[in-house]
């Protein structure tokens, strides 16, 4: 092949491969974001190695909140090893779920998780 066409077929390629990942940001460069972030199962390695399933760390939640009144999103996060992120959008997915217990307060502009009573 000669060097006209290599050079063209690599122009080609990019200009193709950059046009799906910019058809999904907004015109801000910013990416969608859900209303309601849902965790179902995070994937990502905990900070401290440990790693428990979303069903451990509801329970260790709930025995939590049975021995204290609230929780707040960075003792969660440090408790469970997730980072703060991570930490709120599952609490957010437990207060969502109308099968989990747990209900969101706002204390001094602080968002506090609580059993539902």
């Amino acid at each position: 092949m000669d060097l006209k066409y290599k050079i063209a077929l690599l122009i080609v390629g990019l200009i193709l491969g950059y046009f799906p990942l910019s058809a999904q940001r907004y015109s801000t460069g910013q990416y969608r974001r859900a209303d309601k972030p849902m965790v179902t199962k995070t994937t990502r390695p905990l900070r401290n190695g440990i790693t428990f399933s979303q069903k451990e760390r509801f329970a260790m939640l709930i025995r939590y909140l049975h021995r204290h009144q609230f929780i707040g999103v960075s003792r969660y996060a440090k408790m469970m090893g997730l980072t703060n992120e991570v930490a709120a959008t599952e609490l957010q997915g437990f207060t969502y779920d109308c099968g989990k217990n747990v209900m969101m307060l706002v204390i001094d502009d602080e968002k506090m998780y609580t059993l539902r009573r």
